[in-house]
């Protein structure tokens, strides 16, 4: 189960929009490390240093990992295959870069004015995207869906509106 819990802290992107594959091949005595792994191109672990296992004098360790694109957190229980081969471990998949994000609003000036505010965001994420990065990201998607909520007086796409009191009221 340690060895499981470690793979979980495995920081990899892929380029690939299918699933490849890694192999890690380590013979013992000696620690095994995410630097042991074989990434194909356009793969990148990024925290090498992570220690997987420890093997004694006669220990060999073999292992496949399957890497996939993805949002969010899939688990275990959704990323296990219909028909998959014994000896095949899913794993909890959490393809989100960011680890925290905190944000304060400060009263700042500008010049003799003193009624602006300032805001500051805290962002840390995993070692595969720079914070900077992260915001852009993260206001790209803000930017679509407020583009979404602007087209609301007329019928979008995408966007599902129940009935409002305001609405039946405008009809009678």
């Amino acid at each position: 189960t340690d060895l499981i819990l470690n793979i979980k802290q495995l920081v990899v992107s892929s380029e690939h929009d299918e699933p490849v594959v890694m192999y890690l091949r380590k013979q013992g005595p000696g620690l095994v490390t995410a630097a042991d792994i074989a990434p194909p191109a356009g793969v990148e672990v990024h925290n090498p240093d992570l220690v997987l296992a420890t093997l004694n004098g006669k220990g060999k360790l073999e292992m496949e990992l399957t890497v996939e694109r993805g949002r969010g957190y899939v688990s275990a229980v959704q990323n296990k295959q219909v028909g998959q081969e014994i000896g095949r471990i899913p794993v909890d998949s959490i393809y989100s870069p960011v680890l925290k994000v905190t944000y304060k609003v400060e009263a700042t000036r500008v010049e003799q004015r003193t009624d602006f505010d300032k805001l500051i965001v805290d962002v840390e994420t995993k070692q595969a995207m720079r914070p900077r990065d992260a915001m852009a990201s993260a206001g790209k998607t803000l930017v679509e869906l407020f583009g979404l909520a602007r087209e609301l007086n007329i019928d979008a796409e995408g966007i599902d509106m129940g009935p409002s009191p305001t609405d039946a009221a405008l009809a009678a």
